[in-house]
C-alpha cells in the first residue's frame, strides 16, 4: 500500500537526492498520510506529513494510490476514497485524485477521478507509455446477481492530454465471473 515518487525527477528508482520524495502510508487507524523527507523534521523523525488524507463520517477510509508526473511537472495522485460507513475491501468506494503543482508544497482539493458503477473501485495503478500516454489500471468489484460471489477484474483507461481526460475503460480479463487481485502502483 505505499506509492513513492520524486517530485524532482518524477520516478523514484531515478531518485539519488531522496528529499523531494513522497510517500503513502497507511496507518493502524486507515489514516493515509503523504510523507517527504525533511531536514527539518529533526533526527528522530526523517519524514514529515505534507497532505494527510484523514477519514472521517462518510469517508471510513482512504487508500491503495499511485502517483504519476505530468508533463508540465505536476504531481497527479490518485487513491480508492471510501463512503458509507464500512471501510472493509468490499464497502463502497470511488476512486479520488488530487494535484499539486508546486512539487508537492499545497495539493488541489480531491475530485473523484473514477465513480464507483458497482461494487467498488480501488488499487489504482499509473503506467507512463512509451507513447506518451497515461495508462490507469484499477480494480472493478460488482456483485453476481442472484449470488454471494463478488466478481473483481482490472480495467484500464488512457489519458493522451496529461491527466485531463480518459478514455472509457477497457476490460483487461473477458473471462466469465472471476476474482483477480493486483497490488496497487505495481505496473511494470
Amino acid at each position: 500500500m505505499t506509492s513513492i515518487i520524486c517530485a524532482e525527477q518524477g520516478e523514484y528508482a531515478a531518485c539519488q537526492c531522496k528529499k523531494h520524495c513522497f510517500q503513502t502510508i497507511l496507518d493502524k487507524q486507515h489514516f493515509f498520510s503523504f510523507y517527504r523527507k525533511s531536514e527539518q523534521a529533526g533526527r528522530d523523525r526523517l519524514m514529515e506529513i505534507c497532505y494527510p488524507l484523514a477519514h472521517s463520517a462518510g469517508n471510513p477510509r482512504n487508500s491503495e494510490g499511485a502517483f504519476v508526473s505530468l508533463a508540465d511537472g505536476s504531481l497527479f495522485f490518485a487513491y480508492s476514497r471510501y463512503s458509507g460507513k464500512h471501510w472493509n475491501d468490499h464497502a463502497s468506494a470511488d476512486i479520488c485524485a488530487i494535484v499539486s503543482k508546486d512539487q508537492g508544497n499545497s495539493w488541489s482539493e480531491p475530485f473523484v477521478l473514477v465513480k464507483n458503477p458497482a461494487l467498488n473501485v480501488m488499487s489504482v495503478s499509473f503506467l507512463r507509455l512509451q507513447d506518451g500516454r497515461i495508462a490507469l489500471v484499477y480494480l472493478q468489484k460488482s456483485r453476481v446477481p442472484g449470488t454471494d460471489f463478488i466478481d473483481c477484474r482490472p480495467k484500464i483507461c488512457f489519458s493522451s492530454d496529461e491527466a485531463q481526460s480518459w478514455s472509457d475503460p477497457i476490460e483487461t480479463a473477458t473471462c466469465p465471473f472471476l476474482y483477480l487481485v493486483m497490488h496497487n502502483d505495481r505496473l511494470v
